[in-house]
Parts: C-alpha cells; structure tokens; sequence
C-alpha cells in the first residue's frame, strides 16, 4: 500500500513502504490534528485570547507550524 506521503518523497522508494506501526502512528497523529482543528473551528464564538490561547498550545504540541500559527494569529487579531 502506498500512501501519498510515499508517492510525493523520493526518500520511500529508498526504504520502501512504511512499516505497520509506522502507518498507525501516522494515522492516529493525522486523526489528532484533524481533531484539534476541528475543536479550533468551534471556538468562533470565544474570544480573542481564547482563540489565541488554543492556537499556542496546538503550536506547543507541534500540531501546527510556526507559519499555520502566525497566519491565525494575524486573522484572529484583525478580527478584534
């Protein structure tokens, strides 16, 4: 099975196709930022330093980049 990670890194044909585990762990930390933006996606009713709140600790658990995070914080801000 060859997933889009795979088909997008020249680096897999190298190692060829993750191990099992390797898929489970990616699925359940994919799983866990969907998650987490999903329940980003519902605070629109909170407020700013709520939102901003939320957005450093995704940043702090590497659910998103510094950029995703700065990005955010520039809409949230203009939003104020």
């Amino acid at each position: 099975m060859v997933d889009r990670f795979q088909q997008s890194n020249p680096n897999s044909r190298k190692f060829g196709p993750l191990p099992s585990a390797a898929m489970t762990v990616r699925h359940i930390v994919e799983e866990g930022v969907k998650r987490a933006r999903s329940q980003q996606a519902t605070t629109l009713g909170s407020s700013s330093a709520d939102q901003l709140a939320i957005m450093a600790d995704m940043l702090d658990r590497g659910l998103v980049s510094r950029e995703e995070f700065e990005a955010e914080k520039s809409k949230i801000l203009r939003q104020a």
